[in-house]
């Protein structure tokens, strides 16, 4: 819905027009692959498609150890929490 926003987080280690970008693909592979994954077409692919996506974004968008107090926690908070959906969506495509 704002790639411009989520390109942000992706600021100095990605040129702004390809951070830009790369927030409209990642958006819209989520959203394509997240809907044929729940509809259950295709197999496990949508669910690598999911798995594949959140590899950048953890690396791009949640430095956690270029921060510090606070802000560190919650980035470092969100690293985990992509490591956990990473690891469910994996499990989950695995059971189908």
């Amino acid at each position: 819905m704002a790639p411009e926003a989520h390109a942000q987080a992706a600021k100095g280690v990605l040129p702004e027009g390809l951070a830009t970008q790369g927030a409209r693909a990642n958006g819209a592979v989520m959203v394509g692959a997240g809907a044929l994954f729940a509809a259950g077409a295709f197999g496990k692919w949508p669910a690598y498609a999911l798995a594949a996506t959140l590899v950048p974004v953890t690396l791009l968008g949640h430095r956690f150890w270029e921060k510090e107090g606070q802000e560190k926690r919650t980035e470092l908070i969100q690293v985990l929490k992509n490591v956990a959906l990473f690891g469910a969506v994996l499990y989950v495509a695995g059971e189908r």
